[in-house]
């Protein structure tokens, strides 16, 4: 048991600092990897705040098959043309079963005797199987069946006689499938209704589930037309890609009916959808669109769904316009699914959601509502990119995908101008994946056929941010013609990304626009090869008002990876400008090197390249340079676009970290934040401005971190205020819920004093209703900055509303005693719900008093622990998210390199940062009060002694090789001397103390 408990605790420990601490690794950013699925994100997994992970559909979906495999894939020697699919799903507790038909139509392309389909976990009922040739209507032979679901996921079918090429036959066939609860195929879900579990029917086909609902071929190029018949109960009611076009009662069960539907275009198998429910429709109004629309709901959500049913046929209307391709389909429906596995499913004629994806009501925050117009223009996209033209295979997927999220924020914007959402790309979009693509364990928009292919960052985003870099370059005329002529000259068909750049390319020599290569040549390198270029910019002030211009390869310093490709030379569209008043200046650069004779610019003028960061690189420039765009943003900031003043934040603190510019330049572009009231470039930021705030959280120079941070946010803060009106615009509820964040955090007088008194009538009146954009922050903050009776409150309201608000609110106490109370009542279900465990150990790991104390509970109290919780959900968590990573020494390294890497930095630019802050001026701008001294100088972790002895507790004899680089292994609680060199506590603390780590680390180890 000893030995299964520090295996566990090593494992923990391990994580916590592999989750924690990546957001103080240099690798990535602190806006990166979403459970680390980016790493590995929910394709919808939004943060309140919008540094937003909005991949739609199923970003990290791993495949169905392994496509690296040749066995996987289907011989191509029949090709389906149309199937006739009757599915009879019984919806009911102990019959959790589906009863099928199906008839496909195949032609022959070459002669074979066997008839190979897709197929998983069905059983086909082998006297039903038929064989007709269509040509001399006999039937052929069947004389036996190679049943390879379990495996390759095929059956074959084997006939006495040889299909012949040229002929069209018939394969018929029925079969008995699990209606599973693995969100995929044809699958249950259910909610509760008045206290009562009711249960629907489902689909989720996508990349290649469609063969656990039917036998088929289930291969994206092997498209056909379906013909859908849904069995249900009289009461219920069915859907599916096209219109219901008639209603017949089953023979044989009474209250039962066959439900008919139109047949579909040609499309995929992974585009079929089918729903048996109880649900209720929606109507949009007739007249803002020509096509029917309806948004499908559970009957309670009904009132919820009235925002997608009016955005959704404007967006529809919009996309016919800009692509000048008619919506092929005479229906649209939205599904909201209360148990789905991807955010969404562009499913044609009939979109799957998850709930929370679709529905707006009065408690729907600013940020889930852009998040809820962005999905529905994502996924209406795909009507046309995926659906009408879909890629040939999945490693072209960010065909479909690149082109989604790019085109969801012009559908997007369409009804929601106010949104600015073509700004807020670059950093939802743009600047995220460039973190993603500047590790070495990124990989290429396009892969080669035989490797397989998951959904993720770099098909979703850097696919929307190559695709707008090309719009950009080609201009958006000739980039919209170009895709009209793709969508046309491929609809209902498949494509590969040359068909792509040869349309466009067409387009382009039409209009009149010249490029340097063929647009293929161009694009390979962005498309083909990892990473991205830097651009190195050195003026030649003193010889002219030219410019050497570099390019190389960005990597990140990272642990384990793919190795670096060779040298890549990218054919990168310069273009830069001292005056966003005119036209910028465009070059193209082919070569790792070229020489600009002029810039248009003087030498006391500032030049900025890649304007409104259109294109796929970052930018360094010379020191003068960096100072003369400094002194322009401090003077006048509204020079220099939105878009360009959040590149400028972004990249400098990027090079910045891994030493490719000083940090006192970084830190000078900061300055001007003062004046800065816009949302994107403090968005951009923050993340940067948090790693710094983390890193220095316990050292000397946290003081005038404090009160420099202060003398930046405080106007920010009173720009966008505490209180919300009804007035405001969208991107200043964003912007305050940013400022709210950090006055709070910095201990700014009035954002506190707003919280607690916020806090303190909610306590008078719990039914009292807090904005909802506002009321997950006035919770945490009313509980960090309150004591006992206000953690008392929070803790009365979880248990009398099982609300993760107030569950997560105690977490962030600054309080030792009520942690210590916190873990104790987790070990009584009355107290905690054995369920909401994990979801306490979880946040505790944010709270950085928290996390040690959580870590010491599990050491000292594992026996009670083990009793209470021994076979609770948290304990089968902690064993499958954290045991298996003991057994490889890669996590372990990787996790002890985080380390190491964040020593480095506190080594290379603690002191650098701290001496810039003295000498910058602004350091001692605000005034300061006895409070707000008191706010400055407090640091984040009151001790105890229990505390105390968990952050110092070493064991000497096995943790030489964690500490040797450092001069101590403890982490104090009070400021101390500056010392000689960057002390050691930060580079884990807040998250995670490095002495506790290596005194569990030291423990697992002599005990193997």
């Amino acid at each position: 048991m000893r030995r299964f408990l520090n295996s566990i605790l090593m494992a923990v420990a391990l994580t916590s600092l592999i989750a924690s601490s990546s957001t103080l690794s240099v690798n990535l950013k602190g806006k990166v990897l979403d459970n680390g699925k980016e790493g590995s994100y929910d394709p919808f997994s939004w943060s309140e705040q919008p540094s937003w992970k909005i991949n739609a559909d199923r970003e990290n979906k791993p495949s169905a098959v392994d496509w690296d495999d040749a066995e996987y894939r289907l011989p191509g020697d029949l090709l389906p043309s149309v199937y006739t699919i009757r599915l009879l799903p019984f919806i009911e507790e102990g019959n959790f079963t589906t009863d099928g038909y199906i008839e496909i139509y195949v032609d022959c392309v070459n002669n074979t005797k066997n008839i190979v389909l897709n197929s998983v976990d069905i059983d086909i009922h082998q006297l039903s199987i038929t064989v007709l040739d269509l040509e001399t209507k006999n039937p052929l032979a069947v004389v036996g069946r190679e049943d390879q679901q379990d495996t390759l996921q095929k059956v074959i079918i084997k006939t006495a006689d040889s299909l012949v090429a040229g002929r069209r036959y018939k394969i018929s066939m029925g079969f008995t499938s699990i209606l599973n609860d693995k969100l995929i195929g044809f699958y249950r879900s259910s909610y509760v209704e008045n206290g009562v579990t009711k249960y629907l029917a489902t689909s989720d086909m996508e990349p290649a589930d469609a063969r656990v609902a039917f036998p088929c071929f289930d291969e994206p190029e092997m498209k056909a037309r379906f013909s859908i018949i849904l069995g249900r109960k009289e009461s219920w009611k069915s859907s599916s890609n096209m219109p219901k076009i008639g209603t017949n009662p089953i023979e044989g069960m009474p209250g039962y009916v066959w439900d008919f539907f139109d047949t579909t275009p040609v499309m995929s198998t992974y585009l079929v959808a089918m729903m048996v429910s109880e649900f209720v429709s929606t109507p949009s109004d007739p007249a803002l669109s020509n096509v029917e629309f309806r948004v499908l709901t559970r009957p309670e959500l009904q009132k919820d769904a009235t925002y997608a049913a009016n955005v959704g046929p404007r967006i529809l209307e919009y996309f016919e316009t800009f692509f000048e391709v008619a919506y092929p389909l005479a229906k649209e429906d939205l599904a909201a699914i209360p148990d789905f596995g991807p955010g969404a499913m562009e499913n044609w004629g009939h979109i799957d959601f998850r709930e929370s994806y679709l529905i707006v009501n009065e408690n729907t925050t600013a940020s889930s509502k852009q998040r809820v117009v962005e999905v529905i223009a994502h996924e209406l996209a795909h009507m046309w990119f995926g659906d009408l033209v879909t890629m040939e295979w999945w490693n072209n997927i960010w065909l479909n995908e690149g082109f989604a999220r790019y085109l969801q924020y012009f559908g997007a914007d369409s009804v929601e101008p106010s949104y600015k959402l073509h700004e807020q790309f670059v950093v939802n979009t743009l600047q995220r994946v460039l973190v993603s693509d500047s590790l070495d364990s990124t990989h290429p928009m396009s892969y080669p056929e035989e490797k397989s292919q998951v959904f993720d960052t770099i098909e979703y985003d850097k696919g929307a941010s190559v695709i707008r870099m090309c719009a950009n370059f080609l201009g958006m005329d000739t980039f919209r013609r170009g895709l009209n002529r793709y969508l046309t000259r491929n609809a209902y068909s498949n494509a590969v990304e040359e068909d792509l750049w040869n349309t466009l390319e067409e387009q382009a020599a039409i209009d009149g626009v010249i490029l340097p290569d063929s647009l293929a040549k161009i694009m390979a390198p962005w498309t083909q090869t990892t990473n991205y270029p830097l651009i190195t910019v050195k003026r030649t002030y003193i010889e002219g008002d030219g410019a050497l211009v570099t390019q190389s390869r960005f990597v990140l310093p990272s642990g384990e990876g793919n190795s670096v490709q060779e040298d890549t030379v990218w054919w990168v569209p310069l273009t830069y400008s001292h005056d966003f008043s005119l036209h910028p200046t465009t070059a193209w650069m082919s070569t790792a090197t070229r020489t600009l004779v002029s810039l248009a610019a003087t030498s006391d003028q500032w030049v900025i390249f890649n304007v409104n960061q259109a294109g796929f690189y970052r930018v360094a420039y010379d020191e003068a340079n960096y100072n003369m765009i400094a002194d322009q943003l401090i003077a006048s900031h509204g020079h220099i676009s939105i878009p360009n003043r959040a590149q400028l934040l972004d990249d400098a603190f990027v090079l910045a970290k891994i030493n490719k510019i000083s940090y006192n330049i970084a830190m000078d572009l900061t300055l001007y934040l003062k004046y800065e009231r816009e949302y994107v470039p403090w968005r951009s930021v923050l993340d940067e401005l948090d790693y710094l705030d983390v890193m220095l959280h316990n050292e000397p120079q946290y003081v005038d971190w404090k009160i420099y941070m202060t003398s930046l946010v405080t106007p920010y803060y009173n720009h966008v205020g505490f209180q919300e009106s009804e007035s405001d615009a969208h991107l200043t509820i964003l912007s305050r819920t940013d400022a709210l964040n950090w006055a709070c955090k910095l201990k700014i007088d009035d954002c506190v004093q707003n919280v607690k008194s916020q806090y303190a009538a909610l306590m008078e009146q719990p039914d009292m209703r807090l904005s909802p954009n506002q009321r997950d922050f006035i919770l945490r903050a009313g509980v960090e900055n309150g004591r006992r009776a206000e953690w008392d409150f929070a803790y009365e309201q979880y248990k009398a509303s099982d609300s993760d608000s107030f569950l997560i609110a105690m977490t962030y106490t600054r309080e030792s005693s009520i942690v210590y109370d916190l873990l104790g009542k987790m070990l009584d279900p009355n107290s905690i719900r054995s369920e909401d465990v994990d979801k306490v150990f979880t946040n505790l790991a944010a709270n950085p008093l928290g996390n040690a104390m959580a870590l010491d509970f599990l050491v000292q109290r594992w026996n009670d622990i083990e009793d209470a919780l021994g076979t609770s959900h948290f304990m089968v968590k902690l064993r499958d998210d954290h045991f298996d990573i003991l057994g490889n020494s890669t996590t372990v390294e990787q996790g002890l390199g985080v380390i190491q890497t964040n020593i480095e930095w506190m080594s290379a630019n603690q002191l650098e940062i701290g001496e810039w802050l003295k000498d910058s001026s602004t350091a001692t701008a605000l005034p300061t009060t006895e409070a707000t001294t008191e706010a400055l100088t407090t640091t984040a972790l009151p001790t105890t002694e229990a505390t105390t002895e968990a952050l110092t507790t070493t064991s000497t004899e096995h943790t030489s090789t964690l500490t040797s680089s450092t001069t101590s292994t403890t982490t104090t609680t009070s400021a101390t001397p500056a010392p000689t060199t960057p002390s050691s506590g930060v580079i884990i603390q807040p998250y995670l103390s490095l002495a506790f780590l290596s005194a569990v680390l030291g423990q697992w180890v002599f005990r193997q």
